[in-house]
Formats: structure tokens, C-alpha cells, sequence
């Protein structure tokens, strides 16, 4: 499993509504402190870069920035 279907996983586990891209994905959560959690949830992986804006999350592979 990739890190980014792992990242996935995490994500709808927590109930997040997904949008999947080539470069990575969009998670939406019920609130912005479950989308802060999940940051903190993905940090360590390292091919992938997560960003969050209020209660959503960018996840985009590392690969696709360069």
C-alpha cells in the first residue's frame, strides 16, 4: 500500500468526504479540529505534503511539486 492510499484510509476513517486527483486528494472533514488531527495523523509520511484550510485538507505527493 502507498502512502498516499494509507493517507486515504486515514481520512475516511474519519469520516472525511475525499476528491481525488493524480497529484493527490482533497479531504473534508465535519470540523476543523478533526482536519487538524488528521494533519497530525499524516505528518510522518514522508512522500506526501498536507496542508489544511478550515476544515479541509490538501494532500499532494512530493513527486508532483518538482
Amino acid at each position: 500500500m502507498t502512502e498516499l492510499e494509507q493517507a486515504i484510509e486515514i481520512a475516511v476513517g474519519l469520516h472525511g468526504a475525499i476528491t481525488r486527483n493524480d497529484a493527490g486528494f482533497v479531504a473534508c472533514f465535519s470540523d476543523a479540529l478533526t482536519a487538524e488531527s488528521y494533519i497530525l495523523l499524516v505528518e510522518d509520511l514522508k512522500s506526501l505534503t498536507a496542508a489544511r484550510q478550515d476544515r479541509c485538507v490538501v494532500v499532494i505527493k512530493v513527486s508532483s511539486l518538482m
